[in-house]
């Protein structure tokens, strides 16, 4: 975990990139160049054993591409849904199963390799990051999605120059595979949540958790004047047949009042 403030911020972490046998690496607070730098020469160094990665970015960087300089994959874009071939190569990170990212600058639209890459783990957390809504209508084009963990934190008014406002990317990324065991969603003032439903009833068979809270913008005063981000109760929620008869269920977390789910 490093620290902005601190006066040797940017330049204590050279040696990382000297360690060769690392599974596991989690850095929270990264914001320097030089830092991701450092940051990309460990990830290379070990990207033939690396399963676990999980990275906090402390300020976004526009002039950032995540799957380049993290991943030193192609910074090239696609210029048409035709270039997104099937991608039968192995993934250039063959034990990387688990990563999780917050406040990471997604790409817009996924190259092959990098769909090889994403589709291969079992576990994806993404939170706060920007492009985040984009890059799942991207990675429905990956196939055979192996994940078993899905969590997804997103707030449309903090990425105002995103390309999608609606929830529809996350319902048609959830339907585009099955065998999800958790999924987690913290969703707020983006629309459409009503049909967020069909996605998880995708997964019924096997999902073992279910985490939901939404929030939407809400008068704080009686003329309407003044808003805020609030808790909701989603449109859904007093439905909850889509997992009810299920037997792996055994957690369930929604943000909503007990009389809404006495029945």
């Amino acid at each position: 975990m490093t620290d902005g403030s601190c006066p040797h911020a940017g330049g204590c972490v050279d040696g990382l990139s000297t360690l060769r046998r690392l599974k596991s690496l989690e850095w929270e607070g990264i914001q320097h160049t030089s830092e991701v730098a450092t940051l990309r020469r460990c990830i290379q160094q070990n990207r033939t054993q690396l399963s676990h990665l999980a990275l906090s970015f402390a300020v976004y960087t526009e002039c950032f591409d995540f799957c380049y300089d993290i991943f030193e994959l192609s910074d090239v874009e696609i210029q048409s849904p035709e270039e997104l071939i099937p991608y039968a190569a192995p993934s250039p990170f063959p034990c990387l199963s688990s990563v999780s990212l917050s406040k990471a600058i997604l790409p817009r639209k996924l190259r092959p390799e990098h769909l090889s890459l994403f589709s291969s783990l079992s576990s994806l957390k993404l939170r706060d990051c920007a492009n985040q809504l984009s890059f799942l209508k991207s990675l429905c084009n990956a196939q055979k999605i192996q994940l078993e963990t899905f969590e997804f934190c997103y707030d449309s008014n903090i990425h105002r120059r995103d390309e999608y406002k609606e929830v529809q990317p996350v319902v048609d990324f959830l339907l585009s595979f099955k065998g999800l065991r958790h999924l987690h969603l913290k969703l707020a003032n983006v629309s459409g949540t009503k049909h967020i439903k069909d996605g998880i009833q995708q997964h019924h068979s096997t999902l073992e958790s279910l985490v939901y809270h939404e929030r939407t913008l809400a008068a704080i005063d009686s003329e309407g004047i003044f808003e805020e981000t609030r808790d909701d109760t989603a449109v859904w929620v007093s439905d909850l047949s889509i997992i009810a008869n299920s037997p792996q269920t055994t957690a369930l977390a929604l943000c909503t009042t007990p009389s809404i789910l006495v029945s």
